[in-house]
């Protein structure tokens, strides 16, 4: 994601940051302190690293190790939200029993800010999304599926100028527009309804990916929050959304990336950490789609033009 801009030479523009933070100090970067819910004090700095290298949150707890490993749940700007467990070791803590935190990579003014912990309906692993409201604030929100049959969404939303959660009930006003073809029996159950696979910021919305099926935009500038969905190409593959497609806003276009590739394992090889068998890669294909469309046009498959095949 990008991070703001600074004046240390050779700081990257944007990063990749890894989704586990690093349960130690760094010596490298200046950390922010902050204190838990039990006034503890913890330590954040971020790493940057240039792409393709991964970038590391380091947190550091002064009164021993984490009870589990802190996971960074969004990222937006130089805005890090993340939670984390400072219990005795327990694996999958409960959501009651974690922290919230946003962590301000601010490379002149770090700070780190223990959210009011969000209502017993917030999952800690619930998609959340950033959006920032000017240098100070900042909205977060989590959308899900609502049990209910009278509505499509659950929006959960953080005010950090008032610091209080609130819930919403939504459906989703206009919805995607429907597959133009029979799709096949192997690609039917992935396509049936959205399960989103990341989530990221577009103008004046945060939008819900389902990297095979589409995206749920919520339109964060306007008061009933209005959600809208839009098709993305049907998948060519199957398989973890995520091993093989990537999204993201490039000069104000909507750019979708997929991957297909065929691995083929090389004979009595193994990696000596994990003892699985060393494989290579080959006969790969990378297929690049853009949606140059407004907000009232995109809801089509015909506003995707694929550009680009390697």
């Amino acid at each position: 994601m990008p991070i703001a801009p600074s004046d240390e030479f050779r700081r990257p523009f944007w990063v990749l940051l890894h989704i586990h933070a690093h349960a130690r100090r760094s010596r490298k970067s200046a950390a922010a302190v902050g204190r838990g819910r039990n006034n503890e004090i913890l330590l954040a700095s971020l790493l940057p690293n240039h792409p393709p290298t991964p970038s590391n949150l380091y947190l550091y707890r002064k009164n021993g190790p984490f009870g589990d490993t802190p996971c960074v749940l969004s990222m937006v700007d130089n805005l890090i939200l993340f939670h984390a467990y400072t219990g005795p070791e327990l694996r999958f803590p409960p959501t009651r029993l974690c922290d919230f935190f946003v962590y301000r990579a601010d490379p002149n003014e770090p700070s780190l800010k223990l959210l009011p912990h969000p209502p017993c309906s917030v999952d800690r692993d619930d998609p959340f999304g950033i959006f920032p409201r000017g240098d100070k604030h900042y909205t977060i929100a989590s959308l899900v599926p609502s049990i209910s049959s009278a509505y499509d969404h659950v929006l959960h939303l953080f005010d950090s100028e008032t610091q209080i959660w609130s819930r919403k009930d939504l459906i989703v006003e206009s919805a995607q527009a429907s597959f133009p073809v029979d799709t096949p029996v192997s690609t039917k159950r992935i396509l049936s309804q959205h399960h989103t696979s990341t989530v990221i910021t577009l103008a004046g919305a945060i939008s819900w990916v389902d990297l095979w099926r589409g995206i749920v935009f919520c339109d964060m500038l306007s008061e009933n929050h209005a959600l809208s969905g839009v098709p993305l190409p049907l998948p060519q593959i199957t398989g973890p959304a995520r091993h093989y497609r990537g999204i993201a806003l490039l000069g104000g276009c909507i750019r979708l990336v997929e991957v297909d590739s065929e691995i083929v394992d090389l004979p009595d090889t193994c990696d000596e950490e994990t003892g699985w068998a060393i494989g290579r890669t080959e006969n790969w294909t990378i297929t690049t789609w853009i949606n140059k469309s407004d907000k009232d046009e995109r809801n089509s498959y015909a506003a995707w033009n694929k550009v680009t095949t390697l």
